[in-house]
């Protein structure tokens, strides 16, 4: 154990606070940059970061780990596999929020009864075409699809 590390275990079996402030500066934005890249989200990953930094307090003491810089990176590393895991389980099941409002959404949607005129100007095309065609030679036929 370096003495960062003991200094770091020292102070969380103290219940002292600088204990949170130090960590942060040591290994922060490192902390951050891993969460980042696992969320892609950076108000996701801040929130872990101090979810990570919460049960460091919480699990030191009784916990003692060889290195609290290493034990705080690999509880943010699994604060955010475990958010990730729950995100993609929410967008499974539906749960997600699109971030569009609905009428934005309907503004954006065709009109059905403009489908409906339309496939049925598709369908009465394609009756001309076919009547078209049955009345030509076999030549006329090859040539006009072709």
């Amino acid at each position: 154990m370096d003495q960062t590390d003991a200094r770091l275990l020292s102070l969380l079996q103290g219940r002292n606070e600088q204990a949170l402030t130090e960590l942060q500066s040591s290994c922060g934005r490192s902390a951050y940059s891993l969460a980042a890249g696992i969320l892609h989200d950076g108000q996701d990953a801040e929130e872990c970061v101090n979810e990570a930094l919460l049960q460091l307090w919480n699990h030191i003491p009784p916990a003692c780990p060889d290195s609290v810089r290493a034990y705080f990176l690999r509880t943010v590393r699994n604060l955010c596999f475990n958010r990730a895991r729950d995100k993609a389980a929410q967008k499974r099941a539906g749960e997600v929020d699109a971030g569009v409002p609905a009428d934005e959404l309907a503004a954006m949607m065709p009109d059905p009864d403009e489908e409906d005129r339309r496939s049925g100007a598709a369908e009465a095309l394609r009756a001309h075409l076919v009547d078209f065609l049955r009345n030509e030679d076999e030549t006329d036929r090859a040539l006009f699809m072709g």
